[in-house]
C-alpha cells in the first residue's frame, strides 16, 4: 500500500510506532506490550498475533516480524518526508500461511487487502483528529 498523505512524518511516526496507544486502530480491542521488541495484538475478536520489532530508524522505517497459529510473516513501512505537511508512506505486508489448507481458507474469509485498508483508513482518521485538536 502505497499514498501521499497531508501530515507532518513525526505525527505519522507517533501513531504507528505507540503500541501504548491502540484507540485508534478498529480492529484491536488492544495490544499487550512484552518489552521493547515484543509485543501481541489483539483482535476485538479474540485473535491474538505475536510481533517483534526487527528494525526502526526514527520518522523513516519501521519493521517487524509477525505470527500466529495461522501465518507467520514481515510487515515494513517506509516514511519519506516530500514537505512539511507531506509525506510519502509505503506498507508491505509479507505473509506465508503455516498450512494449505488455511491458505484456502483465507481466500474466503481473510481479505488481507481489506485488513491492509482497514489499518489504513485508521491512520488517516486517527491523523485527522490529531489536526482537529
Amino acid at each position: 500500500m502505497k499514498a501521499t498523505l497531508p501530515y507532518n512524518v513525526e505525527k505519522i511516526w507517533a501513531i504507528i510506532t505507540n503500541n501504548l496507544d491502540s484507540a485508534w486502530r478498529s480492529d484491536l480491542s488492544h495490544i499487550e506490550i512484552i518489552d521493547e521488541t515484543h509485543f501481541i495484538e489483539h483482535t476485538k475478536d479474540g485473535f491474538s498475533t505475536e510481533f517483534e520489532i526487527t528494525d526502526k530508524v526514527d520518522c523513516q522505517f519501521y519493521a517487524f516480524k509477525m505470527s500466529n497459529k495461522n501465518f507467520q510473516g514481515k510487515w515494513s513501512g517506509k516514511l519519506i518526508k516530500i514537505s512539511e505537511n507531506e509525506t510519502k508512506v509505503i506498507f508491505l505486508e509479507q505473509i506465508t500461511f503455516k498450512n494449505k489448507i488455511m491458505e484456502l481458507i483465507s481466500h474466503l474469509g481473510m481479505n488481507l487487502k481489506k485488513i491492509q485498508e482497514q489499518y489504513f483508513k485508521d491512520l488517516q482518521k486517527a491523523l485527522a483528529s490529531q489536526e482537529e485538536s
